[in-house]
């Protein structure tokens, strides 16, 4: 006997599916001042993708302030992100951020971060980030480019911190590529570049590196009369319980900190952020997000 059986119906293969790209955060922020009526106001504001800037409400004659916002909680790989931040003739403004920043483990690729800061002559702007966390295997290019006009005052201050310390968290691979470059009047006065890679907790031991500390900071101030803070800052940094020093060329006012924990280098960095602004003649604190 046969056994008689309907044809089976054949089903073309499914298509093989085209790989998507990974998920990678993206964003824009751009905020400028401008004094009107005696007094700073906000002139332009935009921002798109991942970052946010917030106006918190300050106190009557309170400098301006805006905090910078990544709603990404970090950044990884193949990230990308562009700050701007202009402050016009006769104006000033803090800018700060909302938490530290995350340098996440990256899959592929370097995260991104541009940032321009520009003041125009007479205006003043206090750039106070919140530390830079690298976790290990983290990789990250960062420059900054800035720009000061004579007559202008500019405070900048960036910190670093290698490894989650609260897990004894040591960077033995990542990458950390961070450029500065300032121009005064239009000219290029001062750069810096530090390139860290692959095994950073060995190089940060060396003790022509940082010398086991894995925590640093710098802090840039630009003004005509810059010079004239040099022996006030050199007396703080030489009291600091971390290691600290400071220096000056003309119109730059440079300090350098590293420490072996993020909280040691914030109780000397805050003192000392304090008594620049003081010194400056800057009308403006701390920011209260800096508050320990």
């Amino acid at each position: 006997m046969y056994a008689v059986s309907l044809p089976s119906k054949v089903h073309a293969p499914a298509p093989t599916p085209v790989p998507r790209p990974s998920n990678r955060s993206q964003g824009r922020a751009r905020i400028s001042f401008a004094l009107r009526g005696g007094r700073t106001a906000l002139h332009d504001l935009y921002q798109e993708g991942c970052l946010r800037l917030v106006r918190p409400q300050m106190a009557p004659g309170a400098a301006p302030q805006a905090v910078l916002l990544n709603t990404a909680g970090g950044i990884t790989g193949g990230d990308s992100l562009d700050v701007s931040v202009h402050v016009g003739s006769g104006a000033g403004a803090v800018l700060t951020s909302q938490a530290a920043e995350r340098i996440y483990r990256s899959a592929g690729g370097d995260g991104i971060v541009r940032t321009t800061l520009s003041v125009d002559t007479g205006g003043w702007l206090a750039w106070l980030p919140q530390e830079t966390i690298l976790f290990n295997g983290g990789r990250i290019d960062r420059e900054t480019k800035l720009a000061a006009a004579a007559g202008s005052r500019l405070l900048a201050c960036e910190s670093i911190v290698f490894g989650r310390q609260a897990r004894r968290e040591s960077v033995r691979e990542g990458l950390l590529r961070d450029s500065w470059r300032l121009l005064r009047d239009g000219k290029l006065v001062w750069a810096d570049f530090l390139h860290l890679e692959d095994d950073i907790a060995t190089i940060l031991a060396r003790p022509a590196t940082a010398d086991g500390a894995v925590a640093i900071a710098t802090v840039l101030f630009v003004a005509d009369n810059a010079l004239e803070l040099l022996d006030t800052a050199r007396e703080m940094t030489g009291a600091a319980h971390v290691t600290a020093a400071a220096t000056a060329m003309g119109s730059i006012l440079l300090a350098r900190f590293a420490a072996d924990s993020v909280l040691s280098l914030r109780q000397d960095l805050m003192p000392f952020l304090t008594l620049i602004l003081e010194a400056a003649r800057i009308p403006a604190t701390l920011p209260t997000v800096w508050t320990l």
